[in-house]
């Protein structure tokens, strides 16, 4: 079935039994839990069991992104994941702004659900509809920068995800790091992938998103790109960054 808005897929990494399977998106799960974050967060509900410790194999963790996701909507990279948080014993999430989400959904899958322990460091490789699971031995107690680096040198020009040693160390504040420079900085999720001895994750893909009605969506995208452009408040974010919070009384009561 071919899906618009979505990749049409999940795709299921048990790391305790080293299998991948695929299976397609419920449509009736994506109108019923709109976006990435919403899909991830049933999934979670279905899958993650009560009472279960953060860090052990039961816990899951999964990467999802939502219908905008790599199309030309500004902020297409963002995507999130969702797991039982190390921090809190809760249902924990985080989400980062430059992700592999886009990458995994033009391999083909909107949903990554990842569960079990691998018995030693591995990292994921993603290229399509190809999913191998590969030693990471040699990566293990590098920092998210050098273990990026040895990837992309290893495999080419990845989209990576990884942990650095408060991850694999299972620090229970600890992130992930999306391609060097953004963080999954929430909740302890880094802890998470640690306790399933995954180092990292490499997504390539090649096939794309289909939108319906392409003239219009093109228009709507223009439109928006312009609005954000003339928002003053953009300028002072990228500028002041969190000194923009004493800026938003004034712009809120002038209707921006």
């Amino acid at each position: 079935m071919k899906y618009y808005g979505y990749a049409g897929a999940i795709l299921y990494v048990d790391l305790t039994h080293n299998t991948v399977r695929q299976e397609p998106l419920d449509i009736e799960m994506a109108k019923g839990f709109i976006g990435g974050m919403g899909i991830n967060s049933k999934l979670a509900y279905d899958l993650i069991k009560p009472g279960i410790d953060p860090l052990s194999p039961e816990n899951v963790l999964i990467y999802g992104a939502g219908p905008f996701v790599g199309t030309l909507i500004p902020g297409f990279p963002r995507a999130g994941v969702v797991s039982k948080s190390p921090l809190t014993g809760l249902l924990g999430e985080s989400s980062s702004g430059n992700s592999i989400g886009a990458m995994l959904r033009y391999a083909g899958y909107d949903h990554l659900v990842i569960t079990g322990r691998a018995e030693k460091p591995v990292y994921l490789v993603i290229t399509d509809d190809n999913v191998e699971i590969k030693d990471a031995s040699h990566l293990w107690g590098m920092d998210i920068f050098e273990a990026t680096d040895v990837v992309r040198s290893e495999l080419g020009d990845y989209w990576v995800s990884c942990i650095g040693p408060a991850g694999e160390s299972l620090v229970r504040f600890a992130c992930i790091i999306e391609n060097k420079f953004s963080m999954i900085g929430r909740t302890g999720l880094g802890a998470v992938m640690g306790s399933k001895n995954l180092k990292a994750i490499a997504v390539r893909g090649t096939k794309g998103i289909r939108v319906y009605r392409r003239r219009e969506f093109r228009k709507l995208v223009s439109e928006l790109r312009d609005r954000i452009a003339s928002n003053p408040l953009v300028d002072l974010w990228r500028n002041q960054g969190k000194i923009l919070d004493s800026y938003i009384g004034p712009y809120s009561k002038a209707g921006i």
